[in-house]
């Protein structure tokens, strides 16, 4: 085993590593561990090359291959191996960490039905290879309507469709009044808890005084 002691960004990454001269019977290495600097993109991405295996080194940057499109949801900083196909001559991706689909975030504002939210402190709920996050803020969707308080926990699930989706949040609980009611000399009122995501609530007039006193005087004439 030898080590890549370089830590110089990839400028640009090696996607011919075979020379003319000797072809695809060089000592290259068989195998190689590798750090991402890039999103897959394609079934390709450029990657820094941390260690190689079995041969000569293959250069600083090389970029990474999967044909069978079995790593989609690789993303930058996601280590792994790959092995060279000599008939390709090109390396070609067989462990690599991917995007996490299950995540527990923060709402960085309170939400209340929004399509979209943005959270922070965002943490993987997957075990690697799934326990890569893009950023650790994210503006996410909002699909089933729900709500919640700013700094409350939410739970996340990326679909097929590319997003990351709002699928349990923790709720406002506030109490509201249900009925009043006359108990003797005694005028009393019921209370029930219920989900909410608007804590801060609003008035609105069922009647006003002078309506009241507008309508007497009619019923008087």
């Amino acid at each position: 085993m030898s080590s890549s002691s370089s830590s110089a960004a990839c400028v640009s990454c090696n996607d011919d590593l075979c020379s003319s001269d000797n072809g695809c019977e060089s000592c290259i290495a068989l195998y190689i561990n590798f750090e991402s600097v890039e999103d897959m993109n394609a079934q390709k991405m450029c990657t820094v090359v941390k260690d190689y295996y079995q041969g000569e080194s293959p250069g600083t940057c090389v970029n990474v291959h999967d044909p069978l499109d079995l790593f989609p949801c690789a993303l930058k900083g996601a280590r792994g191996k790959a092995r060279f196909n000599d008939r390709k001559c090109r390396y070609e991706i067989v462990e690599c960490q991917q995007r996490a689909f299950l995540v527990r975030a923060k709402l960085t504002a309170s939400l209340c039905a929004d399509a979209t939210a943005n959270v922070h402190d965002a943490e993987p709920l997957t075990c690697s290879p799934h326990n890569l996050l893009p950023s650790t803020s994210l503006l996410v969707n909002n699909p089933f309507k729900l709500g919640g308080a700013a700094n409350s926990s939410v739970i996340l699930v990326w679909n097929s469709s590319g997003v990351y989706e709002i699928v349990a949040a923790v709720p406002s609980v506030v109490s509201v009044v249900s009925d009043v009611a006359l108990n003797g000399l005694c005028l009393q009122q019921k209370k029930i808890n219920v989900l909410s995501c608007d804590s801060a609530g609003s008035y609105s007039d069922i009647v006003c005084g002078a309506e009241c006193s507008s309508s007497s005087s009619s019923a008087g004439a």
